[in-house]
């Protein structure tokens, strides 16, 4: 019984080993090559799209295609339906891959194609139509394909527009500006200048860019330095390494690492950023959280249910808060919170230029170390909660008239230049 077992399978492998044997390849190669072109367009499917900068001053195409079929005439019929659209318009050229198809089936890895002139191929298994084009290197290019890759394979004076959907873009540097629409592929680009970028699915490493504006869906990318950047993101892991003027970010269920930016701006739902250095920082968001290393001055207009984290500020102002979480490291001037509501706020130490601390606040807690300073006046109204300041106190107005208390006091030099204005219910407030 396991001989018989065996002879089967042999016998199997023997059929489709003798089918693959049968199998025919036709090619066709088409050549062309133009002058005094200044720009190139190029649609093109079904295989690779290879660019090749040189130093001639021709244009020039090899486009080979190859049909792999059960059947000689089959193939011969798919090889004969494949054209280059070639059209020159002043210094303008423009290539399109005509293949041009009624119905196209693909089963089990055999393909059946009917053609708009109404014949029919079958039992094909593979077709590749490669592009290979030459161009001065100061050429603007504008590509497209799908399914199978983009290479340019040196650099680019001109610029790079690349459309590219479910394959790889892979690019040295382009001295001009780049656009760039990937969609369920990646791209790997070297230095461009100015540069506008779409990703949806797509993985992409961008080493340096100008003036950059990204606008990404469920994409994993990596941009080395931008002059400025600006991106509309979800749902995506992002890791910059340095951003010389404003990094804008609007933001959704992403994870950003961030290496420095001159300054940054962000609006975020449930995103979650790590910054070694911003400048002025300004924002608004929520359920997100912040590790920042230092920044300047920390502008938010609204937070609800964020972390921040930050080692070292200028200072932080926030317009209204809820549910947040404020760990601060050393702050040089100045902490004010103008809507707080059930809040933890955390301050570690302040530096002798610190000059305001305000809060309105309901269920919230801080703990600000202002007994670093030599002193500073203090003017607070709570109800219920507490507020701890350090004894004594000079120049103290203290009224307590039920649950409310109103404090006025000079706490330590009376020429303190730090003013502490609080107006707090039920909330705990450590000024030590």
């Amino acid at each position: 019984m396991k001989k018989f077992k065996y002879s089967l399978a042999t016998a199997g492998l023997l059929i489709i080993v003798a089918g693959a044997q049968a199998q025919v390849e036709r090619s066709r190669t088409v050549e062309e090559s133009w002058n005094n072109i200044a720009h190139v367009t190029v649609d093109h499917r079904h295989g690779k799209l290879e660019v090749i900068p040189h130093a001639q001053p021709q244009v020039r195409l090899e486009a080979v295609m190859k049909v792999r079929a059960n059947a000689a005439e089959d193939a011969q019929i798919a090889v004969d339906h494949f054209d280059v659209k070639m059209t020159v318009q002043g210094n303008r050229l423009s290539l399109k891959t005509q293949f041009d198809t009624k119905n196209w089936i693909t089963t089990m890895g055999t393909t059946r194609i009917k053609f708009s002139d109404g014949e029919k191929a079958s039992g094909i298994k593979d077709i590749a139509i490669d592009y290979q084009l030459y161009v001065p290197r100061q050429t603007h290019l504008d590509l497209s394909n799908k399914y199978q890759d983009i290479v340019i394979n040196g650099d680019l004076d001109g610029d790079l527009a690349v459309t590219q959907y479910d394959a790889d873009v892979r690019a040295g540097n382009v001295a001009g500006s780049l656009r760039a629409n990937v969609k369920y592929g990646g791209a790997t680009i070297g230095q461009v200048g100015d540069a506008e970028i779409e990703l949806y699915d797509a993985k992409m490493e961008l080493e340096r860019a100008g003036v950059t504006t990204v606008k990404s869906k469920y994409s994993d990318y990596r941009i080395g330095h931008a002059t400025s950047l600006r991106i509309h993101s979800y749902d995506d892991d992002v890791r910059i390494t340095e951003v010389t003027g404003l990094l804008d970010i609007n933001d959704k269920y992403s994870d950003y690492n961030i290496g420095s930016c001159g300054t940054s701006k962000i609006q975020s739902y449930d995103g979650d950023f790590t910054m070694t250095r911003t400048g002025d920082h300004s924002g608004m968001s929520s359920y997100s959280s912040y590790r920042i290393g230092s920044a300047g001055k920390v502008t938010l207009e609204k937070s609800y249910d964020d972390d921040f984290e930050i080692d070292a500020l200028t200072s932080l102002s926030c317009t209204n808060s809820k549910y947040s979480g404020f760990q601060l490291g050393n702050v040089e001037r100045a902490v004010e919170i103008g809507q707080s509501y059930d809040d933890e706020i955390r301050v570690q130490g302040v530096s002798g230029q610190f000059n305001a601390f305000s809060i309105d606040s309901k269920y919230t807690s801080v703990a600000i170390p202002l007994g670093q300073l030599p002193g500073y006046t203090l003017d607070a109204t709570t109800k219920y909660g507490k507020l701890r300041y350090p004894e004594p106190a000079k120049s103290v107005r203290h009224i307590e008239k039920g649950d409310n208390t109103e404090v006025s006091a000079v706490i330590g030099s009376n020429g303190a230049q730090c003013k502490v204005t609080i107006s707090a219910y039920d909330s705990d407030i450590r000024l030590n």
